[in-house]
C-alpha cells in the first residue's frame, strides 16, 4: 500500500538523503519518495507502522505535520 506524510525542516538534498535511508531502514518499507518542495512523503510497503516511521523521522530532528 502507499502512504503519505508530510516532513517539515527539510531544506537540501541531505535532508531529503537522511529521511529517506531512516525510512528505508524500517522493516516492510519497499521504497521512498520525497518531495523537497512539498515536504510530502510517499512511502511504499505492506503492514507499515506508521508511529515507527513518525518516531524515526523526529528522532534525526524532522517534525511531522499531522493532517
Amino acid at each position: 500500500g502507499d502512504t503519505k506524510i508530510r516532513v517539515s525542516g527539510m531544506t537540501c538534498n541531505h535532508c531529503k538523503k537522511s529521511v529517506t535511508e531512516t525510512i528505508l531502514a524500517i522493516k516492510n518499507i519497499e521504497d521512498v519518495n520525497v518531495d523537497l518542495d512539498s515536504g510530502d512523503v510517499f512511502i511504499t510497503g505492506d503492514n507499515i507502522d506508521i508511529n515507527e516511521i513518525y518516531t524515526s523521522v523526529e528522532k534525526i530532528g524532522f517534525k511531522i505535520i499531522k493532517q
